[in-house]
């Protein structure tokens, strides 16, 4: 056995060295709780099951307002939020909804945007880029297979209604973010973020159509947000 560990200490050697070089932001760690927490102290729950989006929106703007450099006006009050949302029906939303946001802001250096097909590593660069709000995703009913702190029953149809969520962290197998229904209104619970896996996320987000959405706002390249003196 003698030859066999001196063959193979080199490569043992090797392996820890590679090991060392392996990022360390596997999972989430107790301090990423505590800050995303922290960030979402401004945010307000919805008091309406049809309204995630318009609330969603409205927290991903109260979050970004909140960093250095962006204009504290961007805020929008619920009617806003709803009418951007053209929320005329239960559940009715259209997909005009980054135009008439863009429309709303006109007056600060931002833009709104909305695409389909991203995938988690798009995702995960809006999140890192301070110079854009945190992504709002339409999740399928899936979601409800993983969401922390309550269940959902199905519709007469077997199905579910889509959620809107907004993605705080990424990481490399572990998703936190907003989750809008987890939280009402006058219960005086404190809103937390929900940790849910990367693999599950991306599930949900994809859904049964194989596609996903996302929306955020970022400052336009003619002039960026952190030179914006308001």
């Amino acid at each position: 056995m003698g030859w066999f560990c001196k063959w193979i200490e080199p490569y043992t050697r090797l392996i820890n060295e590679v090991c060392k070089l392996i990022p360390n932001n596997m999972t989430i760690t107790s301090q990423d709780l505590t800050n995303t927490t922290a960030q979402m102290s401004g945010f307000g729950a919805q008091d309406d099951i049809t309204a995630d989006l318009p609330n969603v929106i409205q927290n991903m703007l109260e979050e970004f307002a909140d960093r250095d450099g962006v204009p504290e006006g961007i805020t929008l009050s619920e009617r806003t939020a709803r009418e951007i949302c053209d929320q005329k029906d239960i559940g009715s939303y259209t997909l005009n909804i980054a135009s008439r946001l863009t429309a709303e802001l006109s007056e600060y250096p931002l833009e709104a945007h909305y695409k389909d097909g991203l995938d988690p590593d798009d995702m995960e660069k809006i999140v890192e880029d301070a110079n854009s709000s945190y992504p709002t995703v339409q999740m399928s009913s899936e979601y409800f297979n993983f969401c922390e702190g309550y269940s959902t029953q199905p519709d007469s149809r077997g199905g579910g209604r889509d959620i809107h969520a907004l993605i705080m962290e990424v990481n490399h197998s572990e998703v936190l973010l907003y989750d809008p229904y987890r939280f009402r209104r006058g219960n005086g619970s404190q809103i937390k973020p929900t940790r849910i896996d990367k693999g599950d996320f991306k599930s949900a987000w994809l859904g049964k159509f194989e596609i996903t959405s996302t929306l955020w706002v970022e400052g336009t390249d003619q002039k960026r947000i952190s030179q914006y003196i308001s």
